[in-house]
């Protein structure tokens, strides 16, 4: 194997990167907040004491398990897509190199970065130790699966990467392959357990489980390593068995997924794997898409009248359709999940985690719209053309908003209606108020999802603003929406978490106080201890609970304002020429 020139290669321009070294100093930094903020709550609230170790290692692998599961895919997507855009791919094999030394050289050059993002997060974890309730044997297991996590992710976002050209394409398929591994199995495994299919599939639904890594996450999560549900159809141990078997399966699909990223660019070098059967199926595939004849031209008619950028974006007659497909299917499986499970589906905490992930789905989905039409304009050379138009940056920019609005705007209004009739209906009982709490509850998950509706809108409002910066600044759709999606998501999660104790010293003791002012209009008994665990019990526990979402309000509403429409929408439209330009300049040189 000759894969160290490959090596070298990647790692010399990843010496050049600032967020090389920033990657590891971020990382310490978002574990030791989430700490600290751990430490002041357990404090403040007199709880701090031993034991406690457990709460904050369970948050902390939390985080971490996101990150090693996601981030392969974001980073590794594009590692070989990028190389047959540019043309060179097929120069590496002008020199003793094999598919496989490719595949393993951006394996290790792609990985180091992540590698050492993760490795900042153990001395984190080993820290709980000394607060108690966390064991040697624990943290090990921890890093061994969260190693194993990252180690999928990166092997799906090669794969995908060696069958992929297209960069937003590669991005959403490695995304959508996670999803199946992670979460189809039990998908396959709760759709056997109701009796829906035959008998003698039932024993391959639960081995099926083992190829899902979140099958060794709950082992860690629910019980520390005793018997688990997942396991109990072997009758062995999770923590002798069952856990390492969780481990070592996804660990060979990754090997596995490797082996055929290095046969598919072997393929694609060599001219081999297509014929003629492949091309008439991308011709029509290619209709499919765009149309044909008159359909074609009155569609195109269409775009154009409302804006000339907003054709260019728009060209792909499907892509209407898209955000309907989600929408619909979503409340699909979501009519199917209440007709197999009945109430379950109409709980406050599943409607609250289904309607959020949509929520962060769609930002996501608005943020790579924005990108994708900037970035990949950039790099053919377009996006200089359409600059000299009289449309301009601001033109330009107007374009790409209004394709978005046609594309998202119905789809997503019938969709927050169909959330409010579930919110307000559906999940309230006539008779109890909400299954398995008090109507005080209720009122204050009614108004925790209108505050996620609210900041729903502004941010499919502001996210584009940064996508198109970043599009402009980095050339790359893929880099483009992993900024957006950290600047604009992660970045106020993350202040929210680390001031949201300081903000309950302030509003706690004010809502008490105008509690009790206004108890007797509204016929309620008063709060009689501002101790966190009598307030959760108390009648009024909606109007303090209240504080929270409000400051999770003020806090996206500032950020977006000032960092997305002050800050980013002021920058793209004063340096939107100057980049187009440096960027033309820097090819012909």
């Amino acid at each position: 194997m000759n894969f160290f020139p490959v090596v070298g290669r990647e790692l010399q321009i990843a010496a050049r990167k600032p967020l090389t070294y920033r990657l590891r100093v971020v990382t310490v930094f978002i574990c030791l907040a989430f700490c600290a903020r751990a430490v002041f709550q357990y404090s403040s609230s007199g709880g701090l004491g031993t034991g406690q170790g457990i709460n904050l290692f369970l948050t902390l692998t939390t985080i971490a398990f996101l990150f090693s599961s996601f981030s392969g895919v974001f980073v590794c997507s594009d590692c070989l897509s990028r190389e047959k855009r540019d043309g060179t791919l097929g120069l590496l094999f002008l020199t003793d190199l094999r598919p496989v030394d490719v595949v393993f050289g951006k394996l290790c050059a792609y990985g180091l970065n992540l590698f050492y993002g993760l490795l900042a997060f153990v001395p984190i974890l080993a820290m709980t130790l000394q607060m108690g309730g966390v064991t040697l044997t624990l943290v090990g297991k921890t890093v061994l699966m969260l190693l194993n996590c990252m180690f999928l992710s990166i092997s799906i976002g090669t794969f995908i990467s060696s069958i992929s050209k297209d960069e937003r394409k590669a991005l959403w398929a490695s995304i959508g392959l996670l999803l199946t591994i992670y979460i189809g199995p039990f998908i396959v495994f709760e759709f056997m357990e109701q009796d829906r299919g035959p008998d003698f599939l039932k024993p391959v639904s639960h081995l099926l489980l083992w190829l899902s890594p979140l099958t060794s996450m709950n082992g860690i999560v629910s019980g520390f390593f005793g018997r688990s549900a997942l396991f109990g159809f072997l009758g062995v141990q999770s923590g002798a068995i069952g856990f390492y078997a969780s481990i070592l399966i996804p660990h060979l699909l990754a090997w596995f997924l490797l082996y055929r990223s290095g046969r598919a660019i072997a393929k694609v070098t060599s001219g081999g794997g297509r014929s003629t059967w492949f091309d008439v199926i991308r011709e029509r595939w290619h209709y499919f898409l765009f149309g044909r004849g008159e359909k074609r031209r009155a569609h195109r008619q269409w775009l154009l009248d409302h804006h000339p950028m907003t054709w260019m974006v728009m060209r792909e007659k499907l892509k209407l359709k898209y955000v309907w497909t989600l929408v619909i299917s979503v409340m699909f499986i979501w009519v199917i999940g209440y007709r197999t499970n009945g109430e379950v589906m109409a709980e406050s905490t599943v409607l609250m985690s289904l309607g959020m992930f949509v929520h962060f789905f769609l930002k996501i989905w608005v943020a790579s719209e924005a990108a994708s039409a900037i970035a990949e304009d950039r790099r053919t050379g377009a996006l200089e053309l359409v600059v000299t138009t009289p449309l301009g940056a601001r033109g330009i920019v107007n374009g790409i908003f209004k394709a978005s609005l046609l594309q998202f705007w119905k789809p997503v209004v019938l969709f927050l209606v169909l959330e409010i009739i579930l919110v307000s209906f559906v999940a309230v009982p006539k008779n109890s108020g909400i299954v398995g709490g008090n109507m005080e509850n209720i009122y204050l998950m009614r108004f925790q999802y209108m505050a996620g509706i609210g900041m729903l809108g502004l941010d499919m409002a502001s996210i584009g603003w940064v996508a198109i910066w970043y599009a402009l600044t980095t050339g790359s759709s893929h880099k483009a929406i992993g900024r957006s999606v950290v600047w604009m998501l992660a970045v106020p999660w993350s202040i929210y978490f680390c001031m949201v104790p300081i903000w309950e010293m302030l509003w706690n003791p004010f809502a008490r106080y105008t509690f009790a002012w206004i108890e007797p209009w509204i016929e309620m008994p008063p709060a009689h201890s501002s101790s966190r665990r009598d307030m959760t019990t108390d009648p009024g526990y909606a109007y303090f609970g209240s504080g929270r979402i409000l400051f999770w309000c003020l806090i996206g509403v500032l950020w977006n304002y000032f960092y997305a429409w002050r800050y980013t929408r002021k920058r793209v439209l004063s340096e939107f020429q100057t980049l187009v330009s440096e960027s033309s300049i820097q090819k012909k040189s």
